[in-house]
């Protein structure tokens, strides 16, 4: 907790960080310390948490800019990436913590798997290429041996996988039979069409 700050600085802090009042919580941050950022706030929770469980983007932007850690240790044992995953406007919590270099790569099967799990799905597309943008592998399966390539043919949601193919996803030789011929005929004219670009392309 906070010490130094009254009890009344407190709840103002915390109240501007839920409600998204720029302005208050600007002028809060001025007279704090950055490491003081990185401290249980209320509840045991960091000032980061309280933003991403409020759902507020702009606050969590503005404690980051201030000096809040992106890859903080979580009494939870998670990430703040792995709980701003689980709110609603999830995009726009992800992005300054990975503008702010939020570990992505090390958890990459657990976050494409998290995506599928939490995310809505016309959000998918958006998840994974924000988080390809930031070092995802998208080739690395989740504790269960799932990849993003098995969710997306789990779904057969055409545009993501035309999008996964794109991105470089491993693909197999032969496509699940549980797929359509017209499917299948699609994707194997998908991978095509990558190889010959990159060949013309010179990858």
């Amino acid at each position: 907790m906070l010490h130094f700050f009254s009890k009344r600085k407190l709840t103002q802090f915390n109240q501007a960080i839920t409600s998204g009042h720029e302005e208050q919580l600007v002028r809060l941050l001025k007279a704090l310390p950055p490491e003081t950022l990185n401290q249980p706030l209320i509840n045991n929770l960091l000032p980061t948490e309280i933003a991403i469980q409020a759902e507020q983007a702009k606050s969590l932007t503005l404690l980051l800019n201030a000096g809040a850690l992106s890859n903080p240790t979580l009494g939870t044992g998670t990430s703040l990436v792995h709980l701003a995953l689980k709110q609603s406007n999830s995009l726009a919590l992800i992005t300054p913590l990975l503008e702010q270099g939020a570990e992505v790569r090390g958890y990459s099967g657990e976050l494409i798997n998290m995506c599928f799990s939490h995310v809505a799905p016309s959000q998918w597309m958006l998840h994974l290429n924000r988080f390809s943008q930031y070092g995802l592998d998208i080739n690395q399966p989740d504790q269960a041996g799932n990849t993003a390539l098995d969710h997306a043919l789990r779904h057969q949601d055409k545009e993501l996988l035309s999008f996964l193919i794109n991105s470089g996803v491993n693909t197999p030789e032969e496509w699940p039979d549980s797929l359509s011929e017209e499917l299948k005929a699609y994707l194997t004219r998908s991978v095509a069409d990558l190889q010959i670009r990159q060949m013309f392309l010179g990858a």
